[in-house]
């Protein structure tokens, strides 16, 4: 079973039925106890970093909610983290400058970042650590080859972790990554059998849509 003690949950936007990538949303996250909310991260067509998982335009690029309004709620939870699930990296260094002048910049992280966003998003917010994201096929979670590949690209981008669909992680691969010093984060559990799985394969963070569940599974609540 997962160190209780260690385990981040992660709220997801939209966690306990808000609308996602909102206000509301952030609040709810850290109100019910969770160490890390979500949000979503896209750019308007001039630059200005919106919370929206779905592309941006000039029709509802006026609805959203701006990045700088976003880290004004967050830094009012100054002992809690925001993972920021980058969807696009046309304009990554505004999102350094910004955290840097309000004042959350060690509360961040980003996940979202596959290998072709690993470059923009190195040199445009070097200060901002990153989980590395990778999709593949269940099965090969218990090929050790497989596995140690994982491993090697992580430590080549110089990320904290890896970021994978829970259907894609085994014992295996987090002891691999735990043996380099190397974090598992798992998204999305949507149930407490879930959250059970993903505990004891020792993770060390969970995100999910209902953070008090979890919350409550593993003590913290």
């Amino acid at each position: 079973m997962s160190n209780k003690k260690t385990v981040t949950v992660t709220a997801h936007s939209g966690c306990m039925n808000t609308k996602p990538n909102s206000i509301e949303s952030i609040s709810a996250g850290f109100d019910m106890g969770a160490d890390i909310t979500e949000i979503d991260i896209r750019f308007t067509s001039d630059g200005v970093p919106v919370l929206s998982h779905d592309d941006v335009n000039n029709k509802n690029a006026k609805n959203l909610v701006t990045l700088s309004e976003a880290f004004d709620c967050i830094k009012q939870y100054s002992d809690r983290k925001v993972n920021l699930d980058i969807k696009e990296q046309s304009n990554m260094p505004s999102i350094q400058r910004l955290a840097y002048e309000k004042g959350v910049i060690n509360q961040l992280f980003f996940t979202g970042v596959f290998d072709s966003f690993v470059c923009d998003v190195k040199m445009g917010c070097p200060d901002i650590p990153y989980y590395l994201n990778k999709n593949f096929l269940p099965y090969l979670k218990n090929i050790p080859a497989y596995i140690r590949y994982l491993v090697y690209l992580t430590k080549k981008y110089g990320a904290i972790g890896i970021n994978l669909n829970k259907s894609c992680c085994s014992e295996a691969l987090v002891n691999a990554f735990h043996k380099e010093n190397l974090l598992v984060s798992v998204w999305t559990v949507t149930d407490v059998e879930g959250a059970k799985k993903c505990l004891s394969m020792n993770v060390d963070n969970i995100t999910c849509k209902n953070p008090d569940e979890v919350l409550a599974l593993i003590g913290k609540l």
